[in-house]
């Protein structure tokens, strides 16, 4: 995100004169170094990216993607540097639309110097028995059955199971190896204990 095309931003949102002034400043006089086991590499200006740790970066990054939507014909759904592309695919014609949405997204991040990262996008066909190929930069998109999207793991099929399962399975692991681990703990109070945990489990999966 360079801090040129950020700034240019600026005025379609009416934002000039001073305030400008001001965040033209914030973002465009830092500078950069590493510091290795006490060694310092030589001060680089930073040209691009928002300050982390602040609490005005997250916003000026919004800013800089919120016209992302204005760019595509299916849905957009954006959160932080996350961005959920869909659309009902009823015909061929909606692949083909989707496809060109993707490619337009590209277009918009050349534009703005950005860039999606395809090896992190990736196809989830929600209860949709048809099949196509989508690329982003020249690679060709994953297909994938269950991803999650701002902590919540979403399956093809719509079920919680992929959601609540693996939430569950690590907890219960440790409590029962835990338990027969320690010989000291009575047998049957070890299955009564064990039992109720897997009832529970099961209703929620069901």
């Amino acid at each position: 995100m360079p801090h040129s095309k950020l700034l240019s931003k600026f005025h379609s949102y009416g934002i000039t004169g001073n305030i400008h002034l001001w965040l033209n400043s914030f973002l465009t006089t830092r500078h950069m170094r590493v510091v290795v086991e006490g060694e310092a590499s030589r001060e680089l200006p930073v040209a691009s990216g928002v300050p982390q740790g602040t609490v005005l970066g997250p916003v000026l990054f919004l800013c800089h993607i919120n016209d992302l939507p204005d760019c595509v014909r299916s849905q957009v759904r954006l959160f932080a540097d996350d961005c959920l592309l869909y659309r009902t695919i009823r015909t061929w014609k909606d692949h083909i639309t989707l496809q060109e949405d993707l490619e337009c997204l590209e277009e918009w991040a050349t534009r703005w110097g950005m860039r999606f990262n395809a090896s992190k996008c990736y196809i989830l066909s929600v209860n949709n028995n048809s099949s196509h190929f989508y690329s982003v930069n020249n690679h060709f998109l994953k297909q994938v059955a269950t991803n999650p999207y701002l902590s919540v793991t979403f399956s093809e099929d719509l079920k919680w199971s992929p959601h609540i399962k693996p939430a569950l399975v690590e907890p219960v692991t440790c409590i029962i190896n835990e338990m027969f681990r320690d010989s000291s703990f009575p047998a049957d109070l070890k299955v009564a204990r064990v039992l109720p945990i897997f009832k529970k489990e099961d209703a929620l999966i069901k």
